[in-house]
């Protein structure tokens, strides 16, 4: 005869699964990094190619498949714009490091030229696991000089989250001195940034060389507004061209992808140094939160040079939310920076 579980013990055992199976989230190592999937659906992907100059998370999808990143220079797709090639996924550096820039870098550097510029390695991923609707991934990597030096050691926490309409990725970023000191110097080239494709740029008349439907970059820049839709909001109510240079807590991008909305969303952390951040919000598809700028953007303001001593470490934590649907309005936005803000 079948055995048949007691009414108590199916409850347990019921109340111990996702109430919503289609949020867990599934990742796996892949031979350039870790993907994390929701179901059949590829969010992004932890990714370290040999021709990177640091490790991003690349593609960037909605939940319900829509890619938000820009494909150049990696898989170029009509419209791109063709500019800065170290714009790539999601990513986290700064631009005057010990005097090198680490944002700046790619492979389009010239080689007279890349005493000047940074590299960060991805030298490990130490754990993967998932846990209901979470994902952790926890990396080692190092910020090294042209000459090998170690300048800094960063151990990095990715937490993943999925709903049905959006999910987030906290990022934890620990980085420790190994020489004997290190100086961020004050630049608009930081810190944690997303380079979205062209249907989430402003709209604007600016010319603009892009990739073609025949698969090749524009001769002639392209000055019509294609398919363009995006538009900035910050927690301070600043919108679009005026976002950029200016300090928030948090800030959403929106716009219009073949016919579905979608936003992204990143949020600065009361911890983090020189809270609250300004922001590196440009109309052509660059957004970045950026912790260590201040007097590149308003020349009113102090120089920051932000020193760590030899074995000193500097924590940064931030949230990333992509989300598709209507924009979430500034109380949905605020109710889920209290969540991540705390304790």
């Amino acid at each position: 005869m079948k055995p048949v579980l007691p009414p108590f013990l199916f409850l347990f055992l019921f109340m111990q699964q996702p109430l919503f199976s289609q949020t867990a989230l599934q990742l796996k190592h892949t031979d350039q990094g870790v993907e994390i999937r929701m179901g059949e659906q590829i969010l992004t992907a932890l990714i370290f190619p040999p021709n990177l100059k640091k490790p991003v998370l690349y593609p960037v999808f909605t939940t319900g498949g829509q890619e938000v990143t820009r494909g150049f220079p990696i898989h170029p797709r009509p419209g791109d714009r063709v500019d800065h090639p170290h714009h790539v996924g999601i990513w986290f550096n700064h631009g005057d490091v010990n005097g090198l820039d680490f944002w700046n870098n790619s492979e389009a550097i010239a080689p007279e030229k890349r005493e000047q510029f940074g590299t960060i390695f991805l030298r490990e991923v130490q754990s993967v696991k998932e846990k209901k609707h979470q994902g952790i991934v926890k990396t080692l990597s190092e910020w090294v000089t042209p000459d090998g030096t170690v300048l800094l050691e960063e151990k990095t926490t990715y937490i993943f989250f999925a709903e049905a309409d959006y999910w987030t990725v906290d990022r934890i970023t620990e980085l420790t001195v190994k020489t004997d000191s290190v100086t961020f110097t004050d630049s608009k080239e930081g810190m944690y940034g997303i380079r979205l494709r062209q249907e989430m740029e402003l709209p604007s008349v600016k010319p603009a060389r892009r990739i073609g439907s025949d698969g090749k970059v524009t001769e002639k820049p392209v000055t019509e507004n294609l398919t363009t839709s995006g538009t900035y909001l910050t927690s301070e109510g600043n919108t679009d061209e005026s976002a950029w240079g200016k300090t928030a807590r948090w800030v959403r991008l929106s716009g219009n992808i073949e016919g579905k909305t979608a936003s992204v969303i990143l949020m600065d952390h009361p911890q983090n140094p020189y809270f609250p951040a300004q922001w590196h919000a440009r109309d052509y598809g660059l957004f970045a939160i950026n912790n260590l700028g201040r007097n590149a953007y308003d020349k009113q303001t102090p120089l920051i040079e932000y020193t760590l001593a030899h074995k000193q470490t500097a924590t940064f934590r931030h949230r990333l939310i992509v989300h598709e649907g209507t924009f979430p309005d500034t109380v949905t936005i605020e109710s889920w920076y209290e969540k991540f803000t705390q304790p």
